[in-house]
């Protein structure tokens, strides 16, 4: 028997190494048979779990035997009196801890990892030793919050979610208090806290306002009830809220020992309302569609304002809209500290946002995120080519591969055409005759009459029903390029952007997104983000740069079509290609206990729909009020329309070019016959 509380002293005592060592979790640290349980309060006291303060018989003779007074000795009784009483009583609260806590484990908490702190008191001490000697066949880990190395673990915050559930067993409050206090802040953060208080120790419910305690979502503290000074089977379920108007901690149950209760029971919802409370809001207000504030845009606050609505109703609270942040920016690390949105967030001088903030890393580790509740994409804004000369238009209907083919072909053709004529010795114009019998065909002009010989007819006939072929093909694109002018050529590609001598831009408001760019493992978007340059906050400026030329604007998709549209850049489209899908979410400051039930509504809106339906209610009544035409069409009428001059530039220029090489070789003949006649009259002279 010796040996086995042995044992259970140094189990209790290794918490000094489970401490430092997670790995050291004790999966079944000790299981006693029920029939030692008897003694196990005996060996308690024996072993120096729980010390014995009463004052033995022995004790009493020997102060009569030493002669003290008889007024000493009355004393002493009663002082073993009273110390009896309080093991007594001591003993009744051990037991029944011991049995609250076996079925919160192996009943209410089965389905969890559970993980016990203790503040290696008497009678904590005491709890443990029974409760690991018992029948828990589940795996903990023990953990003593005294031991100093314990708040530099790095583990700590290895064990917030809310599969575990921690049990702190407390004696002393400002034992739990100070290890608390000496944690290293946004480190240690469990989903579900459960406090039980191991005595009746006054004001226990402060442990619940300590700001490193009451960041849990559950949190609950178990003090006994006490009648006629003796522990009852009865425990309050106590916890806190910052929103009620007066007493902020209140006893929200009872939890009576042996009774089988639910972890709702357990850990009540401390968040069923917030009482009216006035929320402050790190809010930029020019966030369309997620919050609106434009022209036009007064039937729609923004479709995350309409959440917000919605959610206030029903947990009771209402809630400010700032214009934009102090410093203009929207959430990035810079310095060494945050700035924007994230930063007031960070220094809790906001409650907490609504804006679109993408879901990163970094920001993660400053704040915290509601669920994901919408996708954004970024892209660029473009200017729209300007559209080939008009006059180029007699040259649209055939590519220029198909030109040289064309030329080729005529060029062919003469040639064996004058071939045949040659070998059949038939009578001929000669190069430049055969040429314009060829072009007469291809142009569809009356032919002379064909060659009796047989295989120049039929390489005549073949060449016509060619030629045919060609001149329709040419006059039936050239008809389609005249009345529907061509489309420009749009880019459709990250290639093709970095490649076009565009230079990307994008305005000053601490985006992540130029840093994104230029780390970027694709060749063609880190070009680009090595060209990024960040012009000042002023969309005026920046859809200027764009539609003169040179330049393209990068924003997140639905923005960019609002602000274009807004602005009047008709003369410009948006890139098809889009660019780092991000997972948009609501912003809290860390370990913000109340998150879970924002969580809870925006869960309920993603799964009716309703986040998607009032994203398009925005889009729908923006672009009704501002008569929406969508950026990047507005480059002409594509049907049928009248012709002008300036579809006739082409052939006029064609007409005049040949006009003008006619004429100098008009005049070039007319030199060459001067000249001939010239020195033909002085060879005749010399002659005579």
């Amino acid at each position: 028997m010796r040996t086995l509380y042995w044992l259970l002293l140094a189990a209790s005592l290794c918490v000094g190494f489970t401490a430092t060592h997670p790995q050291g979790v004790v999966n079944k640290l000790l299981a006693a048979p029920q029939h030692l349980l008897l003694h196990q309060r005996q060996g308690a006291r024996e072993y120096g779990f729980i010390p014995s303060m009463s004052v033995g018989e022995d004790h009493c003779q020997e102060v009569d035997g030493e002669g003290r007074h008889n007024g000493e000795v009355l004393r002493s009784r009663k002082r073993r009196s009273l110390d009896l009483h309080e093991v007594k009583e001591r003993d009744i609260l051990t037991d029944m801890l011991v049995s609250l806590l076996r079925l919160l484990i192996v009943v209410t908490l089965a389905e969890r990892d559970v993980l016990i702190y203790y503040d290696s008191q008497p009678t904590t001490l005491s709890v443990l030793s029974q409760l690991l000697a018992s029948d828990v066949r589940t795996p903990l880990l023990i953990i003593d919050i005294t031991e100093r190395s314990l708040v530099k673990a790095g583990w700590m915050g290895d064990y917030n979610d809310g599969v575990y559930v921690h049990i702190l067993l407390f004696e002393e409050r400002h034992l739990v208090e100070g290890f608390a206090s000496s944690l290293p802040p946004r480190v240690w953060a469990p989903q579900y806290l459960l406090l039980v208080a191991a005595g009746s120790r006054p004001q226990s419910s402060l442990l619940l306002t300590h700001p490193s305690i009451n960041h849990s979502p559950f949190l609950s503290l178990l003090q006994p009830v006490y009648r006629s000074g003796a522990p009852t089977s009865t425990y309050h379920i106590m916890t806190h809220n910052n929103f009620w108007p007066r007493d902020k901690v209140r006893t929200v149950a009872s939890y009576t020992v042996g009774q089988i209760n639910t972890v709702s029971e357990v850990f009540p919802d401390r968040y069923t309302h917030f009482n009216g409370h006035r929320f402050h809001l790190a809010s930029w207000i020019d966030d369309f569609p997620f919050l609106i504030n434009a022209a036009g845009a007064a039937d729609s606050p923004g479709f995350c304002l309409r959440m917000l609505q919605e959610i206030s109703g029903k947990l009771n609270f209402t809630y400010q809209v700032y214009d934009f942040p102090p410093d203009k920016k929207w959430g990035d690390f810079f310095n060494g500290s945050w700035r924007g949105l994230i930063g007031e967030v960070y220094r809790k001088e906001k409650d907490f946002g609504i804006n679109q903030m993408a879901i990163k890393f970094d920001r993660h580790k400053a704040i915290d995120y509601s669920i994901t509740y919408w996708v954004e994409y970024y892209n660029f804004l473009l200017p729209i080519p300007e559209p080939p000369s008009r006059w180029w238009s007699i040259s649209f209907p055939f590519r220029w591969s198909t030109w040289v083919g064309v030329v080729l072909t005529l060029v062919l053709v003469t040639i064996v055409h004058l071939v045949f004529i040659k070998v059949k010795e038939l009578p001929d114009g000669g190069l430049s005759h055969t040429l314009l019998e060829v072009v007469r065909t291809i142009l569809r002009l009356d032919a002379s009459d064909l060659s009796c010989d047989y295989s120049v007819r039929t390489m005549q006939g073949v060449w016509r029903l060619v030629a045919m072929v060609i001149s329709i093909s040419y006059t039936g694109n050239l008809v389609a390029y005249i009345t529907a002018p061509p489309r420009p050529a749009y880019l459709r590609t990250f290639h093709q952007l970095a490649s076009s001598g565009l230079k990307p831009i994008m305005t000053d408001y601490g985006s992540y997104i130029p840093s994104a760019l230029a780390s970027s493992l694709d060749p063609a978007l880190r070009k680009l983000g090595q060209s990024l340059e960040v012009i000042p906050y002023n969309y005026d400026l920046g859809l200027s740069m764009v539609e003169n030329g040179g330049h393209a604007l990068i924003e997140a998709e639905s923005y960019l079509q609002y602000v274009a549209t807004l602005k009047g850049a008709v003369n410009t489209y948006i890139l098809k290609v889009n660019y780092r899908a991000s997972h948009i979410a609501w912003y809290f400051p860390k370990h913000t206990p109340w998150t879970y039930k924002f969580n809870h509504y925006i869960s309920v809106f993603i799964e009716s729909g309703l986040c998607r339906y009032w994203w398009k209610e925005a889009q729908t009544n923006f672009k009704r009020n501002m008569k929406f035409r969508e950026v990047g069409v507005n480059v002409g009428n594509r049907g049928s329309r009248p012709l002008s001059l300036a579809d006739y530039q082409g052939a006029v220029i064609v007409y005049g070019v040949c006009m003008g090489v006619a004429v100098m070789v008009g005049l070039l003949e007319g030199f060459c016959c001067v000249m001939s006649k010239s020195w033909v009259r002085r060879r005749h002279k010399t002659k005579a």
